[in-house]
C-alpha cells in the first residue's frame, strides 16, 4: 500500500510504489536514471484516444533513450483494458484496478487522461502538460546531456 502524501510539488521527490510488469514486481525507485511518464487512460475516453497516437509515437522514439511510461487504467475490467492495450500497441507497463487506484490517489490523478512527468532524478517535472507540449517535454528530458543532441526524431513535428 502507498502512504498518502501531501500534494506533489514541482521539483520535489515523487513517492515510490510497486507495480507488476510481465509477472515481475517493479518499483518507481528502480527507474531512477530514466524519465518516467505516469498516465491515466480509458478506452471509453475521447481525450485518451485522441492523445494516444502522440504517446505511442513518443514511446516508440524514446524508449531506448531512458524513457519509461506507466499506464493506469482505473475504471475498466483488466480484460477490457488489456484487449485495448494489445489492439493499440501500448507496449509499456500497465496497471489496472485497485493498484491503479492506489497509485493515482498517491499522485492526485483525478481525471482521464491525466499525466505525471518525472525526471531522471525522481523529481516531479509537471502534472499540467498534455498533448504536443507533453511530448516536447519528454523529448527535452530525453536529450543526451553529453552531446546536447536529441535522442531521435521528434514524432510530432
Amino acid at each position: 500500500s502507498i502512504a498518502r502524501n501531501p500534494p506533489l510539488e514541482v521539483g520535489k521527490w515523487t513517492p515510490d510504489f510497486l507495480y507488476e510488469d510481465d509477472g515481475a514486481t517493479r518499483s518507481l525507485l528502480a527507474l531512477r536514471g530514466r524519465v518516467v511518464l505516469i498516465h491515466t487512460w480509458g478506452s471509453w475516453n475521447f481525450l485518451s484516444e485522441q492523445e494516444l497516437p502522440l504517446l505511442i509515437g513518443a514511446y516508440r522514439e524514446l524508449r531506448e533513450h531512458s524513457v519509461e511510461f506507466i499506464g493506469l487504467n482505473r475504471w475498466e475490467s483488466a480484460t477490457t483494458a488489456m484487449a485495448y492495450v494489445r489492439a493499440n500497441a501500448m507496449n509499456w507497463p500497465q496497471v489496472y484496478g485497485v493498484k491503479a487506484d492506489e497509485i493515482a490517489d498517491a499522485y492526485s490523478l483525478r481525471t482521464t487522461p491525466d499525466y505525471v512527468l518525472i525526471d531522471r532524478d525522481g523529481r516531479l517535472v509537471s502534472t499540467e502538460l498534455r498533448g504536443r507540449d507533453l511530448v516536447r517535454a519528454l523529448w527535452h528530458l530525453a536529450t543526451d546531456s553529453e552531446t546536447g543532441e536529441a535522442a531521435g526524431r521528434l514524432p510530432i513535428d
